[in-house]
C-alpha cells in the first residue's frame, strides 16, 4: 500500500510588530538583554535580534562589556581561573602592603606568626 505524502507545514506566520513594540525596542535595546526583551515583548530572541538589526540598533558599550564579562566567566576553565587568581593575588598583595601603614603591617604579621605557631603546636 503506498504511503500518503506528509504535508509539511511551514513556519508560523510572523506577528507584525506594532508601533508600541518598536518604540519599546528602540528605547530598551541598548541596555537590556535580548532574553529580557523577548520576555517583555512576548517574542522570540531571534525575532528581537533580527528586528534590532533591521532598525540599526546597537547595544551600549557598558552593556556589551558586562555581557562579555559574563560570557568570559561562564566559559572559563578551572585552569584559567587558577592563573587569573594567582596573578591577581600577587598584584593585590603588593598593592595592599603598600597601602597599609607600618603599624598595621606589623599587627598582621604578628597574628600570622601566632597562627603558624598554633598549628605547629597542635601537630606535636
Amino acid at each position: 500500500m503506498p504511503r500518503k505524502p506528509k504535508l509539511i507545514a511551514g513556519p508560523p506566520a510572523a506577528r507584525p510588530w506594532t508601533a508600541a513594540e518598536l518604540a519599546t525596542l528602540r528605547r530598551k535595546f541598548p541596555v537590556t538583554t535580548n532574553r529580557d526583551l523577548a520576555e517583555l515583548l512576548q517574542r522570540g530572541i531571534k525575532s528581537i535580534i533580527w528586528q534590532g538589526a533591521k532598525l540599526g540598533l546597537l547595544k551600549s558599550p557598558e552593556h556589551r562589556s558586562e555581557l562579555s564579562r559574563r560570557t568570559a566567566l561562564a566559559t572559563m576553565t578551572p585552569e584559567h581561573m587558577r592563573v587569573i587568581g594567582s596573578t591577581g593575588g600577587k598584584i593585590g598583595g603588593k598593592a595592599r602592603a603598600e597601602s597599609l601603614k607600618s603599624a598595621d603591617r606589623k599587627k598582621i604579621a604578628k597574628s600570622a606568626i601566632k597562627a603558624r605557631w598554633a598549628k605547629r603546636d597542635s601537630n606535636i
